[in-house]
């Protein structure tokens, strides 16, 4: 599940230890990755639930898998209800 920044120059992933990791790549006629550098634990993070990176590549959106949490509820037009109160 490779994530690159929009830039070109760093790339990310999860390694098998479940860590999201970061490549910075030089730019230029040939590919010059750096050493992969961990940045944070993903903890529970499943694969099916994966991971989001912004543009900049300074934050990041982790899914989560919650044991035992099968449903979801899904509220629709909800800033019309909030109007209403």
């Amino acid at each position: 599940m490779p994530h690159w920044r929009r830039d070109g120059r760093e790339l990310f992933y999860q390694s098998a230890d479940h860590h999201l990791m970061a490549v910075a790549i030089t730019p230029g006629k040939d590919l010059h990755p750096s050493s992969p550098v961990v940045l944070f634990p993903m903890g529970n993070a499943s694969d099916e639930a994966g991971y989001e990176v912004s543009p900049d590549g300074q934050r990041f959106l982790v899914g989560s898998a919650v044991p035992g949490s099968g449903d979801a509820e899904v509220i629709v037009n909800w800033m019309a209800r909030l109007a209403k109160k």
